[in-house]
């Protein structure tokens, strides 16, 4: 973790705040994915279900994710969820890489450790916060065991089931003497993406490329709309490419105006084009 020893993602990793995250996994199968690692997989939830029954998790951005990295590159993980993104990007990094796994959520949060420490995945920073466009303390709420990943700020002040949770900008937190060159940035957080970019502030520019999920009714519930975020991205020098939610195909070159038929559906965002994603791209 050579990037981070000297940042303040050393006082705020807290894997080692809650001694009982490590308890019940009787509901969990080690699952080999199709991509060569193991992961604890709760049968209960779809995700975990849907990697138990097929080896992988969105299929396109699992091929991304090991298309936009190389050994030694830096990635972000922001809504990692049990941390499947987390693990690939781990290990497509190598050891000489770092990851970096935002996961506000304590219930995930929990697999997300369980997960990086017992299979003993030594570049990965987790961090338990969420990530926004201001600094405050909020609340989350959070998914039922059937679908973890749905686990969201919008409606959690009139929903019992949520927690509190610290929000930061991520321009604030990465306040270091030179500035991180991030690969790859994926982002899940139902709905809360533009205000996570917007958050990034001039940090943008040190990201090659960004992926992120969009459902247009989600963004307006915060806030914001998919035309915004596509403006602000392409602003910043980066080129759009889209697919079909959870796809297995490939991506397709397209602006924001391709994809109002789509209430949901996922965004690479990228500043340069290689091989190996050109690949990718119909």
């Amino acid at each position: 973790m050579r990037y981070f020893q000297k940042s303040k993602f050393k006082l705020i990793t807290i894997a080692n705040l809650y001694p009982d995250f490590l308890a019940d996994v009787s509901q969990q199968i080690l699952t080999r994915t199709n991509f060569g690692f193991n992961i604890f997989c709760d049968r209960r939830d779809v995700i975990g279900q849907t990697i138990i029954e097929t080896g992988q998790w969105e299929g396109l951005m699992s091929r991304t994710i090991q298309a936009s990295l190389s050994p030694g590159d830096c990635a972000m993980d922001i809504g990692a969820n049990m941390g499947y993104d987390s693990l690939l990007m781990s290990q497509t990094v190598g050891a000489t890489g770092s990851v970096i796994a935002f996961e506000p959520d304590h219930n995930n949060l929990r697999r997300l450790l369980e997960n990086t420490k017992n299979l003993q995945f030594q570049n990965v920073a987790i961090v338990s916060l969420a990530l926004a466009d201001i600094e405050s303390l909020a609340r989350i709420e959070i998914a039922n065991i059937e679908n973890t990943g749905q686990s969201n700020l919008r409606h959690a002040e009139s929903n019992s089931l949520s927690q509190p949770v610290l929000v930061s900008r991520l321009e604030n937190l990465m306040e270091l003497e030179k500035p991180i060159n991030i690969s790859l940035v994926k982002i899940d957080v139902e709905g809360f993406e533009f205000k996570v970019i917007k958050g990034m502030g001039n940090y943008l520019d040190s990201i090659q490329a960004l992926t992120c999920e969009i459902n247009h009714e989600f963004l307006e519930q915060c806030g914001s709309s998919a035309k915004e975020l596509f403006g602000h991205m392409n602003e910043n020098g980066l080129v759009s490419f889209c697919a079909e939610a959870n796809s297995n195909d490939r991506w397709e070159k397209s602006d924001f105006n391709f994809n109002c038929r789509l209430n949901h559906f996922d965004v690479l965002f990228s500043r340069k084009i290689g091989a190996r994603i050109d690949a990718l791209i119909k």
